[in-house]
């Protein structure tokens, strides 16, 4: 008798143990869900900055062609401006 309650006891025990386990993994999923989460939404900011770094990369070419274009432009001006006819 006593030992069925010793092992009524421990079966308590193994069972508690176990539901604290269970509730911990839970826990635990729940977390690893939410950071997958922020992972996606991290991905997706760095995929549009890097788009935007892409963009702007491409806007400073042109500009730095037109730039080059209008030193040219200038640089001719001038040169015409003050070479005798």
């Amino acid at each position: 008798m006593a030992q069925r309650s010793t092992l009524n006891a421990q079966r308590s025990t193994l069972n508690a143990q176990r539901s604290t386990l269970n509730a911990q993994r839970s826990t635990l999923n729940a977390q690893r869900s939410t950071l997958n989460a922020q992972r996606s939404t991290l991905n997706a900011q760095r995929s549009t900055l890097n788009a935007q770094r892409s963009t702007l990369n491409a806007q400073r070419s042109t500009l730095n062609a037109q730039r080059s274009t209008l030193i040219r432009c200038f640089s001719l001006t001038f040169s015409l401006q003050t070479s005798p006819l």
